[in-house]
């Protein structure tokens, strides 16, 4: 083999090539690890000297396994098939050593080493702990130094005192990896920051460093290399080092699975110190551009992680199907003991080549537990650790007979030592009346072997050697009873009795067959040929039993058990029916499969329904009778009758009331709906009597049961929501009766009319509606004619509160209205409304004198609040009769377990309208929580939606349903897109985006805030420090945008980044492309990190830009090679031509409006052809609200005098105090 492979090497004149570089390309690293270790042992660096060694071909031919051997094989094959492959693994630190030079030699005395550290840059490096060299130290050193609680300068001065080697030898090893590492950290500066733009790499690059900003600040010292270089590892993907620790070289592996959605995994094996080295090197092999490790990391990234989860998954099944062969069993061996009695013993077998092995015998507690006992073997087992237990007394040997119940159909019982298998036979216990000399004697069996040694057991048991069989039978009081009085009284009875013994002995059916001699039997019958099924129900269900009933004054027999003639006596008759074992069985598995029940005898149902459905199924069939237990009324069933439905209106909902008649009773239609939903085809009328709801009936109420609610403590109510009226007709046509109050035909004769409605826009409404608006203002009036509430989800920009405006005024006569807003909104509320809408009497309910704006609150009046006031005023907002209601910015009510979703569900209000660029951002239940209060009952109660609407599209992606939700949804629902109305657009709209803060955020702000209040009442004279002031307010505004701009403890995401990709998602969809500003670079570090790992492409500009990059990014821009374009709002926020966008986001506000409209118009200028977008994120009850408002305040001041000034450095001391106050 070796011979072939030294040709193979010639031929393509490799000889001289060194081992190294066929390590470095191998894939492998047990197969790379044990090729260099051979090297090393033999001391030959290239491959050609390396084949031709004498210990190499020993060694390879003799010591390896034939895979092993294979492996280097092919592992030099492939080198010699492409020897320029890029390789696996990276000398890491000789290309260090070769990019940076060398340090140079260090003197030797303290006073020069410690000189020689200040000259260096390094010399705060001498006040480390002295255990920071312990990697660096000869061997003899390292104990010592590691015991050392000093600094490196102490054991520098303390040179000799361990009786080993000098340890300024560690100590300018240290210092020398201290240079090194400097150089490394400016070498890492300017090459780390550039992004690669091969998605992979740049969310792995991202992934590193943020498990570099995990580690702590000790772990900056060395770490014990065991080799200089860095591997890359396909499967699984992943970095390797090796490390030297006391016991020999180990690995440290850094897995990169799942990297694309999780944090990197590091080990709490090894120290920080150590997962340093991999985690810069491997960056190092990412950024450096000389790093040859770029293809290997590309081709180990090459697949998702999700599909290789799901290839190791699939592998993993393909093995569960291919069952290794079992190699060990448990099998039983029975054997008869004095008077009859019969053993249980246990035994492990062993496969072996012939077959299995007889066993050893074991007890049976050793084998409870064992791998090799099945469920069904435990089952035996554990009676049978009772019967071992037992011992040998007499009184408790019926336990074998137990344990033999526990076998009956088992594959693996003997006849003691032997391999003769035995059949375990349940059988029925038979009294016999055999003939005797002078009549008539009685006898117990089993088969056709009389039991003699009974003992009041209640399980028996007989071998039967000759047949292989093991019969046992279970005994009953009542057998147990006339056993023992046939065991007291051995006597032949005289033919003159014969008539009452076989009275009384008939008796004991069915639980012991009877046996009787041919000319004793009567009359033979024809039996009753129904199967009859015996119904018991418990707390559990119902038990069925199939079987037959062959004489009408005769007991009950399971189908196809016990004797084969049934006989009965009474008075003077006797009969006696022959049956037809063989054919019971099939007629019961007949009836069985018919209601869909398997083959078997007994059956317990523990669903009620299912088993109502069963019994009604089989009380059709005339060849099945039925019976309950003695005493019992069973269950009466019936059908529904017709169907009567009164309706009257309550609220925001019309009530139903009504139902079904069943036999002089009525049923509900609560009761109706409500096993309609739970799945059932009966309802309960009485205790036990049950009505199947008729075939159409169920299916109306299926049909109609998204639409109806069911309300009241108990459930009991049904209403139906104003939008689903109609359905009442659907779910009475020909069915019944309606009993309808006034109000139920006076909405649906509008709901009719609306069709036709197309109203024009008030006068009152002082600006003109684009045609899209229009035509949204009619739609929203049809639905608030009948008064069904709407949702209104146009885009971003396109004019919802002008809309919402028009119909506030379109019905301000029909009350009061209201308008719910984050706090941030209430003012451009108030403004536009003021401008828009004159003739509404603009008031402002916040703040603690709020109250009195509720007085003579009537038509014509327009309330603005927030949300939270809404869900701390519930009661007091609740008790108001508003006209209309509406909900801007309805997202904030998506949690339906909210104070303030309740809150607004309490509302009372004539119409109800929503205004969301987003009713959907996770899941349907925003969705559903968000029709529950603009429009109640539409999508029926939470569990159904659940069940009918969101598990199957969330979970499942069903398609059919998804339209189906889609179709309900569509009359209420109303969105357009910029691109479908981009003509009538105006050339630049602007919309402040509230962000509502996390519940950590939160609680952290308000810490922060709580903190800077303290400081300034703490400067009881006012006169603190005016940049501390302004300082605190920087951090707050920080704060508001990211916890992680002001603590690098914070390993979350932001509410406001959050709210950022969301709208990003969103943009992306329509084809948008958006330049994003920020004052704070470290913010836009954070976004673009959070864009990268979602491969979201994305151009970077701030102060650090160079001019001529400015340029070519510019260009870039305007061609279209991104969606996004991120800029610091000083570097970018003028001198740019960028209209290739029709967003523009700022990410937060800066002081002065100015400077932001100024960033605005890189967009919106000469040469854009398309309108622009403005959008504010603002984060509510922050700071940013302040600086907001100041916007509005101090517009016209800015303009006036500060000509682009900043705003902050023009407000006194008590403005900023007030800002911080809030």
């Amino acid at each position: 083999m070796l011979s072939e492979l030294k040709n193979e090497v010639s031929a393509a004149g490799l000889e001289g090539r060194k081992i190294d570089e066929v390590v470095a390309r191998v894939a492998e690293p047990a197969v790379a690890d044990l090729l260099g270790e051979i090297s090393r042992q033999v001391s030959v660096a290239t491959l050609g000297p390396f084949l031709q060694h004498g210990a190499v071909s020993r060694f390879i031919e003799r010591q390896l396994s034939p895979t092993r051997r294979e492996q280097i094989v092919e592992a030099v094959r492939a080198f010699v098939a492409a020897p320029d492959e890029p390789p696996w693994r990276w000398n890491v630190v000789a290309h260090h050593n070769e990019i940076l030079g060398k340090t140079g030699d260090a003197p030797r005395t303290v006073k020069a080493i410690e000189a020689w550290a200040a000259d260096q840059g390094v010399a705060e490096r001498l006040g480390d702990p002295a255990a920071s060299a312990f990697a660096l130290a000869d061997p003899g050193m390292t104990w010592s130094i590691g015991r050392t609680e000093g600094t490196v300068a102490e054991l520098l001065r303390a040179r000799g005192v361990y009786g080993g080697p000098s340890p300024e030898k560690a100590v300018i090893a240290y210092l020398r990896w201290a240079i090194r590492r400097k150089e490394l950290e400016k070498h890492r500066a300017k090459i780390w920051t550039t992004r690669p733009t091969e998605h992979p790499l740049r969310v792995l690059s991202i992934r590193l460093e943020d498990a570099l900003s995990r580690l702590d600040a000790a772990s900056d010292r060395p770490a014990p290399l065991g080799r200089p270089e860095l591997t890359i590892t396909r499967e699984p993907p992943g970095a390797r080092v090796v490390l030297t620790g006391r016991k020999g070289s180990m690995e440290l592996s850094l897995p990169f699975t799942g990297y694309e959605e999780l944090p990197l995994h590091l080990d709490e094996v090894h120290g920080h110190h150590e997962h340093r080295v991999v985690l810069e090197w491997t960056m190092d092999a990412i950024h450096d551009p000389a790093s040859p490790l770029r293809p290997a990391l590309l081709r180990a990234l090459g697949r998702p992680s999700w599909e290789r989860l799901v290839d190791s998954i699939e592998r993993v099944a393909q093995t569960i199907g291919d069952e290794a062969p079992v190699e060990q069993r448990v099998g039983y061996r029975v054997s008869s003991e004095a008077a009859g009695r019969i053993n249980v013993t246990a035994v492990l077998q062993k496969r072996t080549k012939r077959g299995w092995s007889k066993g050893a015998e074991m007890q049976a507690r050793q084998l409870v537990e064992h791998r090799a006992t099945t469920d069904r073997d435990r089952q035996a087992l554990e009676r049978l650790v009772r019967a071992e237990e037992a011992g040998d007394d007499p009184r408790q040997a019926w336990r074998h007979a137990h344990v033999l119940e526990a076998l009956v159909g088992h594959p693996v019982v003997t006849l003691g030592r032997t391999a003769d298998r035995l059949a375990v036979q349940e059988v029925t216990p038979i009294f016999a009346l055999e003939p005797a000399e002078g009549g008539y004697r009685v006898a117990l069996r089993m088969g056709d072997t009389e039991v003699d040694h009974f003992g009041d057991h209640e399980w028996l048991a007989s071998l039967v050697e000759d047949e292989g069989a093991v019969l046992v039978a279970h005994v009953g009081e009542r057998v147990r009873a006339m056993a023992r009085a046939v065991a007291d009284h051995r006597a032949v009875v005289p033919p003159s009795v014969e008539g009452r013994l076989l009275t009384s002995l008939a008796r004991v059916q069915p639980d012991a067959g009877l046996q009787v001699p041919t000319a004793l039997r009567g009359e033979a019958r024809e039996g009753d040929g129904r199967m009859v099924v015996r119904l018991e129900p418990d707390d559990l269900g119902l038990q069925m039993t199939f079987g037959v009933r062959p004489l009408p004054t005769g007991p009950f027999w399971k189908a196809g058990e016990g004797p084969q003639t049934v006989f009965a006596a009474e008075a003077n008759e006797r009969v006696h029916v022959r049956r037809d074992l063989g054919a019971e069985r099939e007629q019961a598995r007949a009836v069985a499969d018919s209601v869909g029940l398997g083959p078997r005898i007994r059956h317990r149902i523990p669903d009620l329904d299912q088993a109502l459905e069963i019994v009604w199924a089989l009380g059709e069939r005339e060849d099945v009778s039925l019976e309950w237990p003695e005493g019992s009324r069973g269950w009466r069933m019936s059908t529904t009758g017709a169907l009567k439905v009164q309706v009257r209106r309550a609220g925001d909902l019309f009530g139903l009331g009504g139902g079904v008649e069943v036999e002089g009773k009525t049923v509900s239609l609560a009761a109706l709906l409500e096993a309609v939903r739970a799945g059932r085809r009966f309802v309960q009328v009485t205790a036990n009597r049950y009505a199947r709801i008729e075939k159409t009936l169920r299916e109306r109420l299926e049909a109609s049961s998204d639409a109806l609610v069911l309300q009241g403590k108990q459930k009991d109510e049904v209403a139906v929501g104003l939008a689903q009226l109609e359905v009442v007709e659907e779910l009475a046509d020909g069915l019944g009766e309606i009993e309808a109050d006034d109000a139920w035909g006076e909405v649906l004769g509008r709901m009719r009319e609306a069709d036709s409605l197309a109203p024009e826009p008030p006068d009152g409404l002082t600006v003109e509606l684009r045609d899209y608006q229009r035509s949204g203002f009619q739609w929203m009036a049809r639905l608030a004619s009948w008064g069904a509430g709407a949702c209104l989800a146009d885009e971003m920009g396109l004019g919802k509160t002008v809309q919402a405006l028009a119909m506030l005024l379109y019905r301000k006569d029909e009350g009061p209205s209201m308008v719910v807003a984050p706090t941030s909104v209430i003012e451009n509320w108030r403004e536009e409304a003021q401008r828009f809408a004159p003739e509404l009497e603009v008031r402002v309910y916040h703040g603690p004198k709020r109250a009195v704006e509720l007085e003579g609150a009537g038509p014509g009046v327009l309330l603005l609040t927030s949300y939270d006031v809404l869900a701390r005023d519930g009661e007091e907002l609740g008790a108001v009769q508003f006209g209309s209601v509406v909900l801007d910015e309805a997202q904030a009510i998506k949690n339906a377990r909210t104070q303030r979703a309740k809150a607004a569900r309490q509302l009372d209000s004539k119409w109800r309208l929503a205004l969301t660029g987003t009713p959907l951002e996770n899941h349907l239940g925003e969705l559903w929580s968000l029709f529950r209060v603009i429009s109640p009952g539409l999508l029926g109660p939470w569990p159904h939606f659940r069940s009918h609407y969101a598990l199957p599209i969330e979970r499942d992606g069903d398609a059919a349903i998804r339209e189906k939700l889609a179709r309900r949804l569509r009359p209420f629902l109303l969105r357009r897109t910029k691109a479908q109305v981009a003509t009538e657009l105006p050339p630049r709209t602007e919309v402040v985006l509230p962000v509502e803060l996390g519940e950590a955020e939160r609680s952290l702000y308000d810490a922060m805030r709580t903190e800077a209040v303290d400081a300034l009442v703490a400067d009881a004279s006012g006169q603190g420090d005016r940049f501390a002031l302004l300082a605190a307010i920087t951090r707050l505004r920080r704060l508001a945008c990211h916890p992680r701009l002001v603590t690098e403890r914070w390993d979350g995401s932001s509410a406001k980044l959050d709210a950022f990709l969301e709208l990003i998602a969103d943009l992306q969809q329509g084809g948008h492309r958006a330049l994003v500003f920020s004052q704070f670079t470290s913010h836009l570090g954070l976004v673009r990190r959070a864009l990268d790992l979602r491969g979201v492409e994305s151009l970077y500009l701030d102060g650090s830009t160079p001019a001529r990059r400015r340029g070519s990014l510019v260009r870039e821009w305007q061609e279209g090679n991104a969606p996004l374009f991120l800029i610091s709002l000083k570097a970018g926020g003028t001198g740019l031509n960028l209209t290739a966008a029709d967003y523009v986001i700022h990410l937060d506000p800066w002081w002065n409006p100015a400077v932001e409209d100024q960033a605005s118009d890189r967009a919106h200028r000469i040469g854009q052809d398309k309108p622009v977008t403005v959008v504010r994120l603002v984060a509510q009850d922050t700071i940013e609200e302040k600086v907001l408002a100041l916007h509005r305040d101090k517009r016209e001041l800015a303009d006036a005098l500060l000509s682009g000034g900043e705003l902050a450095a023009r407000m006194d001391s008590d403005e900023l105090r007030q800002l911080i106050r809030g």
